[in-house]
């Protein structure tokens, strides 16, 4: 695809009408080490994940893109790039709360981005041996 075309497509107003309004927690672009640190710390992970990503980082500075024979791209610039973008998560509303205690004594919930997606009621099989 050439650059003209690339252009003309992004530089347009997106025009399908699917749109999702969501408040995102995004981090800045760049990449470095506090980037890194920073995104580790919002995920919660261990402190041998932290240092595994920081040696992966160290190395991956060193290396050098290679050159390939008959192809031409525009190099990418990794600095404009952000590395961590997620929904906000919402608080709690302290009735939801107690509507869910209530509810997960006898139905599970899943959630997905704190709303309740499916219900599964855990007392089925006693259900099916009561008779009517």
């Amino acid at each position: 695809m050439s650059d003209e075309i690339l252009d003309e497509i992004t530089a347009t107003d997106y025009k399908y009408g699917f749109t999702t309004d969501i408040e995102s927690d995004t981090v800045p672009p760049g990449l470095n080490e506090d980037v890194i640190r920073l995104i580790s710390e919002k995920k919660n992970e261990p402190q041998w994940m932290l240092d595994w990503r920081l040696d992966a980082y160290k190395t991956w500075l060193e290396m050098e893109e290679p050159e390939w024979s008959n192809v031409t791209y525009t190099k990418p610039d990794f600095q404009a790039v952000s590395y961590y973008s997620a929904p906000k998560q919402k608080k709690e509303l302290e009735s939801t709360k107690r509507a869910t205690s209530r509810c997960c004594s006898s139905r599970a919930l899943t959630r997905r981005n704190n709303r309740v997606v499916t219900v599964v009621d855990t007392m089925t099989p006693n259900l099916r041996d009561m008779k009517v």
